[in-house]
């Protein structure tokens, strides 16, 4: 005489979806590849349309993912989804918004050197500061989703000392990022380094602080 239930979860909580965009200009990328791993051990691959947008009905709602979307032509980047909580009275919309909403910026690779930013040393010294080491994670993560590449380091200084330090001090600049970079799981053999000196400055004849302050960066740039 027992009463037997049964129930099955709504569709939507299934559902994970997102736009894969070019990071400067916002266009869509289309037929990039789009792995999910989820928090159960699950992967799903999926590719994007003429409108850079992937979905699946095919995840587990009560599993995480980390997402990575990878095109040809461009740096590959992820971010992640959290799960449901199937199990909570809780409303579950906005979680559902994140897992449909897991939009994804692509950086086009060109020859140009890209800048790094917030990078500093501690004055007159090639060592780096903390708050530097934390942005420096940003290229880790960029460079171990894109494996297929390797780059050049490049150091640039102001335009005030002389030639012979400056070539010194930035080369040294350039080699303690490597450093850090090798240091935090990136491979030796897809870097090189060079510092430029004074050689490259963005305001030939600086004389603000604003225009020293641009002079002195570090870049990179895809070399393969």
């Amino acid at each position: 005489m027992d009463d037997i239930y049964s129930f099955s979860p709504n569709p939507k909580f299934y559902d994970v979806a997102g736009f894969v965009r070019e990071e400067k200009t916002m266009l869509p990328v289309a037929n990039g590849t789009v792995k999910m791993q989820g928090t159960d051990g699950s992967i799903i691959e999926v590719k994007t349309d003429a409108s850079g947008k992937f979905k699946t009905d095919k995840c587990n709602p009560e599993a995480g993912y980390y997402i990575l979307a990878s095109a040809e032509g461009y740096f590959s980047n992820s971010t992640q989804i959290p799960p449901l909580k199937l199990d909570s009275r809780e409303d579950q919309s906005n979680l559902i918004k994140t897992r449909t909403g897991a939009d994804i910026f692509l950086l086009k690779i060109t020859k140009e050197e890209i800048k790094l930013e917030n990078i500093y040393y501690e004055y007159n010294s090639y060592l780096l500061t903390e708050d530097s080491k934390k942005e420096l994670l940003k290229l880790v993560k960029l460079l171990k989703e894109t494996p297929n590449i390797r780059v050049q380091l490049n150091s640039h200084t102001d335009e005030r000392g002389s030639d012979e330090y400056n070539f010194w001090l930035s080369d040294k600049r350039a080699e303690s990022v490597m450093n850090f970079l090798v240091e935090n799981g990136i491979e030796r053999e897809r870097m090189s380094y060079k510092g430029w000196g004074e050689t490259k400055p963005v305001f030939k004849n600086a004389k603000t602080e604003e225009q020293h302050a641009a002079n002195r960066r570090t870049t990179f740039n895809v070399i393969e």
